[in-house]
């Protein structure tokens, strides 16, 4: 430090000389900063160079290191403050890009929760557009069923009427009606009869028990009946087919019955 001098008679630092550094930023050797006799006297120190009322302190090793930073060489303190600035800006460096990679991850977290949020979106869009249409179906469905009951209630109002009309139809009659009774219920009750029928049989009551023969012999209806079997009094009556004929029953030839009785066997065969 060949800059060190003091302010006041330019006496150079040695072995033997004390420096004193004041507050109004001189440098003061002992015999011009007074030392020993402001302390016998405890007088104010004063500087010698500007006259200004001044504290001092002795220039050493054991400065305060504020103190101390003007005494020391440029370069090394360039030095070291530029390892100083370097290690100021590693931290600084290093913090900011911990905050950077947590933003980036929060950005990152973002981005991928609105992509889940946009396909939740579509989604939720699809099944509300299925469901819409579900209910449009089932609206329409509905509407169908509607019509259709209706239809099913006019079908039994008007099967209604029509059981009702039946059963005033079908009111009870009389006894003579009701000797025979009917299949169905749409057929009218009549006697059973069977004068339209082509027989052999008399009818309208020819065989009464006042029925006299040619011979003027009265006869039962039975005797009657069998002597009303011969075929030429059979044909020649308006009756029609005679039952001989529909029996299968050959015609007696005119001398007499057949030596044979005829053939019933061969109808069931």
């Amino acid at each position: 430090m060949d800059w060190v001098h003091c302010n006041h008679c330019l006496r150079l630092p040695g072995a033997q000389n004390t420096f004193f550094l004041t507050s109004c930023s001189h440098i003061l050797c002992q015999k011009c900063s007074r030392q020993d006799e402001l302390l016998q006297t405890q007088t104010q120190h004063t500087c010698v160079v500007c006259n200004n009322k001044i504290k001092i302190v002795e220039i050493n090793r054991n400065l305060r290191p504020d103190m101390m930073l003007y005494f020391k060489n440029p370069k090394e303190l360039a030095t070291q403050y530029l390892q100083n600035i370097k290690s100021v800006i590693d931290f600084q460096d290093k913090q900011r890009a911990h905050f950077s990679k947590a933003q980036q991850d929060k950005y990152n977290k973002a981005i991928k929760f609105a992509k889940e949020c946009q396909v939740s979106l579509k989604k939720k869009s699809a099944c509300e557009k299925q469901i819409i249409q579900e209910k449009n179906n089932l609206a329409d469905e509905n509407e169908r069923n509607k019509v259709m009951i209706k239809e099913l209630q006019e079908k039994m109002a008007e099967q209604s009427r029509e059981i009702e009309r039946l059963c005033k139809n079908n009111t009870p009659r009389s006894a003579s009606q009701k000797r025979y009774p009917s299949l169905n219920g749409n057929t009218p009750i009549r006697p059973l009869s069977f004068s339209d029928v082509p027989h052999s049989t008399p009818i309208d009551g020819a065989l009464g028990p006042n029925h006299k023969r040619p011979n003027g012999k009265s006869s039962t209806p039975l005797q009657d009946l069998f002597g009303r079997l011969d075929d030429s009094v059979v044909a020649s009556s308006d009756v029609g087919i005679t039952t001989p004929f529909m029996l299968g029953i050959q015609k007696k030839p005119s001398g007499g019955y057949p030596e044979k009785s005829p053939n019933f066997g061969a109808l069931f065969d």
